[in-house]
């Protein structure tokens, strides 16, 4: 069984949520002598392709990625991808589309996947892609980030009428997008649920989140600094909504109650909106540069807070300060995905009031901490190791093939 695997940037242990998915899927899967091909759209200029990957594959090729800002007319509707759909037109590109071809074409794949939902565009409708498997690997779909962005943002309740037409187009794009693919992946049960409610018909597995536990060396959380921490990418404006309102509405609030406790956003490329709320604070809130993904950058804190509202799809951070023996206060929209029960293994608050309350528990009782760290890293170790994710993804490609 040869695989080909089509991804937005080059797979990175230390990347986004994709970009670690797609690396340690490729990692294992060439460890279990399976021929790996990927192509890619080459790395921002601050990235890199690591190099243990080009020893990991049969082939790999990159192309440019899309301008940012394309033309008008290029962007009104390719490959019948609806306009205004950003996340799509961003990753749009002819020469990915040809290239994916081709390398099917030349190596004989039996298997396309593409490495997350908007990739999905590269094995529906191409028509430089011949016969071959068609996966998709989707965290969540464009349309239903939308639909939940309506429900936090003023200035998506502004668009009004045209807002709703565009997400139904949207939506509409991504179901036929789905029915098209031999196979969808999702990472949680709740994707699942959420796009066979949207077409029962379709054919979705899932195959969770992994980490490999080892590397993430526990922390005493008796032992911690008086510091909160919130690690994460902003991607685009809804992505900034969780932390925003945790400044504007749980922050205050805590700072009262803890003069001594600092919190410090890890994130790359934080934001104008974000650093202009961190200014406000008096130095007690930082930006720092960091990708939120290694052991590092959980060093020290106290806990992690994980106000997401609008993304779906599992928060890889949260399993990472799990690991490390962080403590965690999540929305439920955080904590998506991982089998929790609050105030075992972490507290969920979806109000300001219940997450100034559970922090303040939590930064006041070390022997708390330390009972819902245990409790949950024990889950992280018991329930996603990349060796068991990678099982049942091996598992989906061969009944795909025969």
């Amino acid at each position: 069984m040869k695989v080909l695997f089509i991804c937005d940037s080059p797979p990175s242990p230390h990347g986004s949520s994709d970009a670690v998915i797609a690396y340690n899927r490729i990692r294992l899967l060439a460890e279990r002598g399976y021929p790996i091909g990927l192509v890619s759209f080459l790395p921002s200029e601050h990235g890199r392709v690591p190099s243990e990957l080009q020893k990991m594959v049969l082939e790999l090729e990159m192309v440019p990625a899309p301008p940012r800002h394309p033309h008008l007319l290029a962007a009104l509707n390719v490959r019948g991808i609806p306009r205004l759909a950003a996340a799509y037109q961003a990753a749009c590109s002819h020469d990915m589309a040809r290239l994916s071809g081709r390398m099917v074409t030349r190596s004989r794949y039996d298997v396309a996947v593409a490495g997350s939902t908007v990739m999905g565009q590269y094995v529906y409708r191409n028509p430089y892609l011949p016969a071959v498997h068609r996966v998709i690997s989707c965290q969540g779909t464009v349309a239903s980030s939308r639909r939940r962005a309506a429900g936090f943002r003023r200035w998506w309740e502004a668009s009004g009428r045209w807002g709703d037409v565009v997400t139904r187009r949207v939506e509409a794009f991504e179901t036929g997008m789905f029915r098209y693919a031999d196979r969808i992946i999702t990472i949680t049960l709740e994707d699942r649920a959420e796009l066979m409610r949207a077409s029962p018909d379709l054919n979705v597995a899932v195959v969770p989140y992994g980490l490999d536990s080892a590397d993430y060396v526990w922390q005493d959380p008796m032992l911690s600094e008086p510091e909160l921490l919130f690690a994460g990418t902003f991607i685009d404006a809804s992505d900034c909504d969780g932390i925003v309102w945790f400044l504007r509405n749980v922050w205050p609030e805590v700072a009262l109650r803890h003069p001594q406790v600092r919190f410090r956003i890890a994130t790359h490329r934080a934001p104008r909106g974000v650093r202009r709320l961190a200014q406000q604070s008096q130095g007690r809130v930082e930006v720092s540069e960091d990708n939120g993904r290694s052991a590092d950058t959980f060093t020290g804190a106290r806990v992690l807070v994980c106000p997401i509202r609008v993304q779906a799809g599992l928060q890889s951070q949260v399993l990472y300060a799990m690991a490390c023996g962080v403590p965690v206060v999540a929305t439920t929209a955080g904590a998506e995905g991982i089998p929790v029960q609050t105030g075992h293994h972490l507290f969920l608050a979806d109000t300001a009031h219940v997450m100034a309350e559970n922090l303040d528990l939590l930064l006041t009782d070390a022997e708390l901490r330390r009972g819902i760290a245990l409790n949950a890293r024990r889950l992280v170790i018991q329930h996603f190791p990349w060796q068991r994710s990678v099982d049942k993804l091996e598992a989906v490609l061969r009944q795909l093939v025969g």
